[in-house]
């Protein structure tokens, strides 16, 4: 079972939350042998993953009883290569994802692994530099082209999720054949809108989904 999701997007408490409703096991860790994407050139400047799919392991994580979240990207071999096989793509502005890029930086719980962003204070600061490194290009191109995909998906919007979890779980239940649970409240996972108190809620929360995950990550 795989959910795509852009990042920063509320996909972990997404993935959690479905696990524990369905007994599933879930990975966000999954990695595979393949080449950066040229496509997304910039992608890596916040990210990992944005790697190419080979058809083995596009295969095996829509086929797998495991439920993999991933950042997978919709470069042209990603999108041929998971055209036929079912998926639910999770997306958000990618504006709002660079706000949510300098909330987890102040807060400490997403801390900047480089320093791109460096003498960045506001909003419009970060989604500035974001557009120069060409990161935010990325992100749009990661949201318009997955949006554009003829193939089987159920795409659901970030927003939609936030604001009526009920019916996007709903509605991803039905598209993957999984009881109706009337689950209505989504986990809060890597949250940063506690303010001070995101970092302490971030720590006391990051462990709880390796209690159904993978062994080792």
């Amino acid at each position: 079972m795989l959910l795509i999701a852009i990042p920063k997007s509320a996909s972990t408490a997404l993935m959690e939350t479905l696990a524990r409703t369905h007994g599933l096991r879930c990975d966000m860790w999954r990695k595979w042998p393949g080449e950066r994407s040229r496509e997304f050139p910039n992608f890596h400047i916040q990210h990992n993953y944005g790697w190419e799919l080979d058809p083995d392991t596009a295969a095996d994580l829509t086929a797998s009883q495991t439920l993999y979240k991933l950042h997978v990207v919709p470069s042209t071999n990603n999108q041929a290569l998971l055209h036929g096989q079912p998926k639910v793509i999770l997306l958000r502005h990618p504006d709002d994802i660079v706000r949510a890029y300098r909330r987890g930086q102040e807060t400490g719980v997403y801390r900047q692994k480089n320093d791109a962003f460096d003498g960045c204070v506001s909003d419009d600061d970060w989604i500035a530099r974001a557009k120069q490194l060409g990161l935010h290009r990325d992100l749009a191109a990661f949201r318009e082209r997955w949006m554009a995909h003829a193939g089987d998906r159920h795409i659901i919007d970030y927003d939609d999720l936030v604001r009526d979890p009920a019916a996007v779980i709903a509605g991803i239940e039905r598209y993957w054949s999984l009881p109706a649970s009337g689950v209505n409240v989504l986990l809060k996972r890597k949250y940063t809108r506690l303010g001070g108190q995101s970092l302490a809620f971030h720590k006391s929360t990051k462990a709880l989904w390796r209690e159904i995950g993978p062994d080792t990550p």
